[in-house]
């Protein structure tokens, strides 16, 4: 139910920013609007607790994003105030940002690395692909050891995989190759 609520919320969001020609704005201004919430759990408290009237919601919403955010996302926080359903911020963010990303014609990549990468190595990885492959991506990043290096990028059901381990396993299998004719030819 949970879901559903968030997912209609979301798709009202969208249907606005669509119609004002506003996608990505909206996208970035309603992102940034669910992480400076977070980033204060008891100003969620306060949002959120039955006790406190709206309008001194409203008040501490306007206080916070005037002038950072556009009026149409403060009027969506404020539409959530009004309906009790502040506390769905981050599932409609989650709906959102997948329906705004697939009309910008995003789509999502996961990029493993054997360590961490520095924002200007993910910048270049992200760049690269985007200019391979034609299109916007939305990466999500996760150091795994286990590939000792390189890295292996996923986007939807594509594996781009410049691991070192890949590489060894390939040197491996070309060795194994190797040996297998050279067997043959003796077996003659």
């Amino acid at each position: 139910m949970k879901d559903a609520v968030a997912a209609r919320y979301a798709e009202a969001l969208f249907n606005v920013a669509r119609e004002q020609n506003k996608v990505q704005k909206f996208r970035e201004e309603y992102s940034f609007a669910v992480n400076v919430l977070n980033f204060k759990p008891q100003l969620k408290i306060i949002l959120t607790h039955p006790l406190i009237h709206a309008d001194e919601k409203r008040s501490i919403l306007k206080g916070i994003f005037s002038g950072k955010i556009s009026s149409s996302i403060l009027n969506f926080l404020f539409i959530l105030v009004d309906n009790k359903r502040l506390e769905f911020l981050e599932r409609i963010n989650d709906h959102f940002q997948e329906m705004s990303g697939k009309a910008l014609g995003m789509k999502k990549a996961v990029i493993v690395s054997a360590v961490s990468l520095t924002l200007e190595e993910k910048r270049k990885i992200k760049a690269a692909f985007e200019k391979k492959l034609g299109i916007r991506l939305k990466p999500r990043y996760i150091v795994e050891n286990g590939i000792l290096g390189g890295v292996i990028v996923r986007i939807e059901d594509k594996v781009y995989d410049g691991s070192i381990k890949h590489q060894l396993n390939r040197i491996e299998q070309k060795l194994i190759n190797v040996l297998e004719v050279q067997r043959t030819r003796f077996t003659r």
